[in-house]
């Protein structure tokens, strides 16, 4: 049985969240100082102690970091740049492993203090960081950290982790219980693997109060549904959204006030409830396989499937579904969009100078929509034949090219009819 002061440790552990929004409270540098010394006194490397910190709190710089290196500057009031001397403790990144022990410490520190932060590594532009800040070349930036006091303005929603089981072994390596899919080819991904993978990033953009998952430009969103309700009276309609995920379609729909019944639908439950929150009398249902979704003996007028066919994998099984929960007579609006020559051939030199270099291709490094997995462009008539296989028939189409007159893509729209 643990003593109070394990119960303590393992309090804060579960306590710490990482906080995006802070209050305009500034933090003293009695207290910097102090979380920055349970920096210093986490494990490092052969005792090299090779982590320093740089505290930039004044306002001005801020600005300047804000605009010349990355907004999440204007987050808080304080922040903790940390750094390593890239010249030893290189073997087994030693050196990177000692930073993010100091980090830790820092983070419960900072916890048990009051406070909140957010360590992040999401920025680029290190040169410059390094010139406005006077860091010498040697030194490595590690990561970021805001730091400061909670606005509670944010709805916190847990976030999903892996099993306890599902990270252990014992004396030998067993096969990976939840390991995450690295292919580019969406054909080569499972249900279950979507779900483990879209679970783990969606909490980190898509959360009450912020809305960062979008696979587009928020502004295409209303577009669509302008094209939507032109073409369809949407008036008392019940109306059912397809792989909501980013909820970016979902949120245009039910800020209006036409609709009868606006449900989202999704793989991963996260996104289905932190849409409820700022929308509660929208319905929800889960997809639990690419063939079943549940809607608990509801049917629907329409169903969307805006910017997400390209994602899913077994498209046939889900519009067999969508087929299913629709009432006769009901419409399908799909909304796809297939790129340019001229952009296909720039990610094919793009990919052509990863693999040159040696390195191995991946969904999250090498994917500018890594925050929904992998894609496979579907062209308009393709998406056609699938749709008529599967018992619909094409009422109205059209597309519209959105982009310059050479890096465009063709967003292409059409209504079906259920037979």
């Amino acid at each position: 049985m643990l003593n109070n002061n394990f119960m303590d440790i393992f309090q804060t552990i579960e306590k710490r969240k990482s906080i995006r929004s802070y209050s305009e409270k500034v933090v003293s540098n009695e207290i910097i100082e102090k979380v920055i010394s349970a920096g210093r006194d986490a494990p490092t490397s052969c005792n090299l102690q090779l982590t320093e910190y740089i505290i930039v709190n004044d306002s001005v710089l801020k600005s300047i970091l804000a605009k010349k290196i990355t907004g999440k500057f204007n987050w808080a009031p304080t922040f903790i740049i940390f750094l390593y001397d890239s010249r030893f403790a290189i073997k087994r990144s030693a050196a990177v492993v000692s930073l993010g022990a100091a980090m830790q410490n820092i983070n419960l520190a900072s916890t048990a203090l009051g406070l909140v932060t957010c360590p992040m590594a999401g920025f680029n532009e290190d040169k410059t960081l390094k010139k406005i800040l006077n860091i010498p070349e040697y030194y490595n930036v590690g990561l970021i950290m805001s730091i400061g006091y909670d606005s509670n303005t944010e709805k916190k929603i847990d976030t999903k982790k892996r099993s306890i089981s599902s990270i252990y072994h014992y004396n030998l390596f067993n096969k990976p219980k939840d390991s995450l899919n690295d292919s580019l080819d969406l054909n080569k991904w499972s249900f279950k693997e979507l779900v483990s993978y879209r679970s783990r990033l969606a909490p980190v953009y898509f959360y009450p109060g912020r809305y960062n998952l979008s696979t587009y430009d928020p502004a295409q969103y209303s577009d669509v549904y302008k094209t939507l309700s032109t073409n369809i009276d949407l008036t008392g309609k019940d109306l059912i959204d397809l792989f909501s995920y980013d909820c970016s379609f979902a949120k245009v729909v039910a800020e209006k006030n036409d609709i009868k019944t606006i449900a989202v639908s999704d793989i991963i439950e996260h996104t289905l409830k932190t849409f409820e929150v700022n929308f509660p009398s929208t319905k929800k249902h889960l997809f639990t396989s690419f063939n079943k979704l549940h809607v608990d003996d509801m049917s629907y007028d329409v169903a969307t499937f805006v910017h997400k066919a390209e994602f899913t994998p077994k498209i046939n099984n889900v519009l067999k579904e969508v087929h299913r929960i629709l009432k006769p007579g009901g419409i399908l609006f799909t909304v796809t969009t297939y790129p340019s020559i001229a952009l296909r051939i720039a990610d094919w030199f793009r990919s052509f100078k990863i693999r040159f270099k040696g390195s191995t291709m991946n969904v999250y490094e090498h994917n500018k929509f890594y925050k929904i997995g992998p894609v496979k462009y579907l062209a308009s008539n393709l998406l056609d034949m699938i749709c008529k296989k599967e018992g619909f028939v094409k009422k109205k189409s059209g597309s519209e090219r959105v982009g310059n007159k050479i890096f465009y893509t063709n967003r292409y729209w059409a209504l079906y009819d259920k037979k």
